[in-house]
């Protein structure tokens, strides 16, 4: 009896998703672009504000927007530099409404907040990345599978040759196409360390003389 009410119930959640459909709130990628296009079109916002390409998808070509902002935004200057990325996951599209309020805020802060916006903008180049992985974003809100996770690399069941179908499962895992980016990331790769290779840089949280049992 009791397996019968956990299969009941898997089925009852897994008619839950396929039946979810996404509140329109949530921005798709088109309503991102068309959102920064328009901001970065206000010239009160154009000393602050600029928006870059910095990558394209790996399968449907779609470029990676960032949007950059500082007080003197076309000069790189000598200043701590903040990076906040909405989405790597498909399904992530909460993280994206998170970095666009970031972004307006930044942009047009309440009047209480604008002292605070000012000081930011002032003393970082601060990069906002709605979505990093536009190709899975649009698995999800054309509705094939709400739980997607990865991108659309193409693979085929009997391998990584590619066979040109988008081979997916509409349920949580299964998939056959897709890399899963959060995943795929080399082990420090802002170093370029591999596994128990001490970090020479002043980044180390802890001396290595005392890692290695010295004073």
């Amino acid at each position: 009896m009791p397996s019968f009410r956990i299969f009941t119930i898997i089925l009852f959640l897994i008619g839950v998703v396929h039946s979810e459909s996404l509140d329109d709130r949530y921005h798709s990628y088109g309503e991102i672009v068309s959102l920064i296009d328009s901001l970065s079109n206000i010239e009160e916002y154009q000393n602050i504000m600029l928006v870059d390409t910095i990558g394209y998808s790996s399968l449907e070509n779609i470029p990676i927007i960032a949007v950059k902002i500082s007080d003197n935004v076309t000069v790189k200057e000598d200043e701590p530099r903040a990076l906040f990325v909405g989405q790597v996951h498909a399904e992530e599209i909460l993280g994206i409404e998170v970095v666009l309020s970031l972004m307006m805020d930044l942009l047009d802060p309440r009047p209480e907040d604008y002292s605070h916006m000012n000081i930011l903008r002032s003393y970082l180049e601060i990069w906002l990345i709605p979505s990093a992985n536009p190709d899975g974003l649009g698995v999800v809100h054309d509705g094939l599978d709400v739980t997607y996770r990865k991108n659309k690399t193409d693979f085929s069941p009997e391998g990584v040759t590619p066979n040109g179908v988008f081979d997916f499962e509409p349920s949580i895992g299964n998939d056959v196409d897709g890399v899963d980016l959060n995943r795929n990331f080399g082990f420090n790769w802002t170093f370029g360390d591999t596994f128990l290779v001490f970090d020479e840089t002043d980044y180390d949280a802890e001396p290595h003389e005392a890692r290695a049992g010295g004073p």
